[in-house]
């Protein structure tokens, strides 16, 4: 707080010319001098607005950019976890978030990529995959675009009168967008919920496996307070290679796993196979 009196000092000056030309014009009812006070007050606020982003912006990417420079380990996020947890104000906290959830990005608008799934990692893996699943991400995309897109038009012809027809692609449009993202919520709070709640009968076990992994990426956790939240149960996704002629095994975990890991899993039998991972 004490780093940005300044901005604080100048909003205050704003809101006080506001006070001062407020009082003095109506008593003497000068009504351009009530406009002007209003006037002033505006531009203070974009002013300090403008030059408080500034600063902010700088400072994050040099942030970004000095984290960047060590290698993303386990050990590195579970530092930069610490620091979110341990941030004393909303703006620190904010700059230590946009480095755990970062991925590694260098500055701003790598930062925006890594919000949007495209971390460093996650291009790398993406460049790197079979076409069959590059095909599941791109179907994906144009989905969520193509639902947009027909939200837009809704939006368009209902501001032309156009009726009912413009409500009715809006609705199919926003409604179809808002599902999909809704869907993926669910299925992703019944997977954390039954890694939590599921154990493993060892009457069941049909194999314990090995694999390596190939890649780690946040899967879910739980935040607390608003201002400067605090992260606990983390849980992570990891994809695991077992051999040249089976495909990616997809398992949820605990911990954050380096790539070239070895991790071990069991195998479920029953009507679907079911796998889960041995952690100490």
């Amino acid at each position: 707080m004490k780093k940005n009196k300044i901005y604080i000092i100048f909003a205050l000056l704003g809101m006080a010319a506001l006070i001062t030309c407020f009082v003095v014009g109506a008593l003497r009812k000068l009504d351009w001098l009530i406009i002007l006070g209003f006037g002033i007050c505006v531009v203070d606020f974009f002013a300090v607005g403008i030059a408080y982003g500034v600063k902010f912006f700088r400072e994050l990417n040099d942030g970004l950019k000095e984290a960047s420079k060590n290698e993303f380990t386990p050990e590195n996020e579970a530092e930069l976890l610490n620091s979110v947890n341990s941030a004393s104000d909303a703006e620190e906290s904010l700059k230590a978030q946009a480095k755990y959830y970062g991925g590694g990005a260098e500055n701003v608008g790598e930062l925006i990529a890594a919000a949007f799934g495209f971390t460093k990692e996650g291009r790398k893996a993406f460049k790197n995959a079979p076409p069959r699943e590059k095909a599941k991400v791109i179907a994906l995309f144009l989905w969520l675009g193509l639902t947009l897109l027909v939200f837009v038009v809704g939006i368009t012809l209902s501001n032309l009168h156009i009726q009912p027809v413009g409500f009715i692609i809006m609705g199919v449009g926003g409604g179809s967008f808002f599902l999909t993202v809704i869907v993926a919520l669910l299925f992703s709070a019944f997977e954390r919920r039954a890694f939590f709640k599921c154990s493993v009968s060892v009457k069941r076990i049909r194999a314990v496996r090995t694999g390596v992994v190939k890649r780690c990426e946040l899967h879910s956790q739980h935040k607390s307070g608003s201002a400067t939240p605090q992260i606990s149960g983390t849980l992570y996704q990891i994809w695991v290679w077992t051999s040249d002629k089976e495909p990616l095994v997809r398992l949820i975990c605990r911990k954050k796993y380096a790539k070239y890991d070895k991790v071990e899993y069991v195998e479920r039998s029953g009507l679907f196979k079911r796998r889960r991972i041995i952690e100490d």
